[in-house]
């Protein structure tokens, strides 16, 4: 017969603290931030990638479909000249490139940094903000 281990004159093994169970979406959010990150630092920073890309002369779907400029037309090479340095170049190009950078990055922050802390107000603020801006500049660009 086996006795339990507070009549054996054991301890009992301490029980985990309670708490919200891990959000299995978390590890998800951070491989697509990740991935993204990666991907804009290769295209950016590895010799070739931007050049090859530019070269291939892939048109955008939507421009062919329609005749105009979609919301991301010329994201990739406003992006690229912001990491390499050239503002004037990026707001040439896509000036929404800076909040993409700028996004990203504060997104992977909140990403990696503690649960329990909601987003702020002043963070909630800027992405709506940042969007609506996005949509007319998409919607003036092809006035």
């Amino acid at each position: 017969m086996v006795l339990s281990e507070q009549a054996a004159g054991r301890p009992a093994p301490p029980s985990l603290p309670a708490g919200p169970a891990p959000d299995p979406t978390r590890w998800i959010t951070r491989g697509l931030l990740a991935s993204a990150a990666g991907a804009t630092a290769v295209v950016a920073w590895v010799p070739g990638v931007a050049s090859h890309l530019y070269d291939a002369g892939g048109e955008c779907p939507f421009r062919s479909a329609t005749g105009l400029l979609c919301p991301f037309c010329g994201m990739t090479h406003a992006t690229v000249a912001l990491l390499r340095g050239d503002l004037g170049t990026t707001i040439a190009e896509h000036p929404f490139a800076t909040v993409y950078v700028v996004g990203l990055a504060a997104m992977i922050r909140r990403s990696f940094g503690p649960t329990d802390q909601p987003m702020s107000i002043m963070a909630r603020h800027f992405f709506v903000a940042a969007a609506v801006l996005f949509v007319l500049f998409a919607i003036l660009r092809n006035l």
